[in-house]
């Protein structure tokens, strides 16, 4: 780049790219996937913090304090090598497994909850 003050509009005409309606096709994908890891994320983070509350009232002990434990002790092992497993599983395959498990952690507490 020749100009530290090179726009966007510059930058993508020097790259031959020209914005068409081709341009944000992918657009509804994104937000589509966007706030499906949105929604995911809310429930998941919302069971994870009041699983405590929610087994220690069901008579489970202190079930939930070992499980956020055991979860972001898991996260912090396994964020060293998520790199290499998402290389070797693929994109897509990866998010739909991570998705999986997020969705079975939400589940798993349906059973505390009709108990009560």
């Amino acid at each position: 780049m020749k100009n530290s003050n090179t726009t966007t509009y510059e930058l993508h005409t020097n790259l031959g790219l020209k914005k068409s309606k081709d341009y944000y096709l992918n657009f509804g994908k994104v937000l589509y996937i966007g706030m499906g890891i949105l929604m995911m994320f809310g429930a998941f983070g919302t069971s994870l913090f009041l699983s405590p509350k929610i087994l220690k009232d069901n008579d489970f002990g202190y079930l939930g304090w070992y499980t956020m434990a055991l979860f972001f002790l898991c996260q912090s092992i396994f964020s060293v090598i998520s790199t290499s497993v998402v290389n070797y599983l693929d994109v897509r395959t990866s998010l739909v497994f991570s998705s999986l498990t997020y969705a079975l952690h939400t589940v798993v507490y349906i059973l505390p909850v009709y108990k009560a």
